[in-house]
């Protein structure tokens, strides 16, 4: 474990120290976008967010949707290297329900109804936490020119990760991840998050092997970004 962490944390690092490297004294080519890269200190960001999640393994849809629904968190850091680039390293959990066949990680709790007493379904509980580094596009500064104050912001990633359960039986997986990030600009300091998530993983995860070689979960969750000085780009002196 120690060692997936410190290895994403090094990527992290290394991605961060090369977009600083290729985008210093860097400008658009779209001239209401030119701008003035900060420094490697500059543009950082904290993120909180809480929501819902459900997870998509080989026997939940025997369970109602609602009955799969559990809470999420997100806790995340990273930087904007550029108005439409940037990085964070964040881990999300906690806890998945589903459906268990062969009693992994099994409530003892028995499922109801036709198929769960045909297939000896009960409820299953997975404690969790994946922690996945994500590659941020503000497609809003990319169509509409960089702004500062602009309220609604549009940022999709992709995201490679690492996912650990410690409830037994014990079992770990990469995931893929991708999403949308909504930023609503309050002011300057913080931003309202809507972060809609889906990602990839080994079937085996939840100690069930079915026909697919992975399953899938789905979040969305609100919170809040707080920005770190600096926060925003000056303009290059050739656009005047």
């Amino acid at each position: 474990m120690r060692k997936i962490i410190m290895t994403l944390i090094v990527v992290l690092g290394a991605t961060a120290l090369y977009a600083q490297q290729t985008t210093d004294q860097a400008t658009t080519s779209n001239s209401k976008s030119r701008y003035i890269t900060n420094g490697f200190w500059d543009n950082w960001f904290v993120q909180l967010n809480a929501g819902a999640q459900t997870y998509f393994g080989d026997h939940n849809k025997q369970m109602k949707f609602s009955e799969r629904i559990t809470p999420a968190f997100d806790i995340a850091a990273g930087k904007w290297f550029a108005p439409f680039f940037g990085t964070r390293l964040m881990l999300h959990g906690f806890g998945y329900k589903g459906a268990t066949q062969n009693g992994a990680h099994s409530t003892g709790v028995s499922i109801p109804g036709v198929l769960g007493e045909e297939y000896g379904l009960s409820y299953q509980k997975i404690d969790f936490m994946n922690l996945h580094i994500d590659f941020m596009f503000d497609i809003s500064n990319m169509i509409g020119g960089y702004r500062q104050d602009r309220f609604w912001s549009v940022q999709p990633y992709i995201g490679l990760g690492w996912i650990y359960t410690w409830s037994k039986p014990t079992n770990h997986s990469v995931t893929y991840n991708a999403g949308i990030n909504n930023a609503l600009r309050i002011n300057d300091k913080f931003n309202i998050n809507i972060d809609i998530r889906g990602g990839m993983l080994n079937d085996v995860f939840d100690g069930e092997v079915g026909g697919r070689s992975h399953e899938g979960f789905l979040s969305t969750t609100v919170g809040l970004t707080y920005n770190f000085k600096a926060r925003g780009w000056d303009y290059s002196s050739r656009n005047h």
